[in-house]
């Protein structure tokens, strides 16, 4: 098979595997502080009791990075982000509602 036959993805695989709150900072370039606001505008939601027990999904940076998204390409705050990813929650469940009685 040559490269032109090829198809080629660029980007970051998410699986199941969990993150620290060190490594969330890193991947989605944000300080601390904003993981934090984000956690307790209701964004994200660790696993763990203690800040150093925090773990992370593929979810979560996915989440992160929306919020990042929007922030930077519509000037949305975190509560405005917030409530954008709740919708956006709600629509997905609403198709999946659809899809069981299609």
């Amino acid at each position: 098979m040559n490269r032109d036959e090829l198809t080629i993805f660029e980007g970051d695989v998410l699986d199941t595997t969990h993150v620290s709150f060190y490594e969330l900072c890193r991947h989605c370039d944000i300080h601390a502080e904003g993981v934090i606001s984000f956690i307790e505008e209701g964004i994200i939601q660790p696993s763990g009791a203690q800040p150093s027990d925090w773990l992370f999904n593929g979810e979560d940076i996915i989440r992160i990075q929306v919020v990042l998204r929007l922030q930077r390409d519509l000037d949305i705050n975190i509560p405005g982000a917030a409530l954008v990813l709740q919708l956006l929650d709600e629509i997905t469940c609403l198709q999946k509602q659809i899809k069981r009685f299609e």
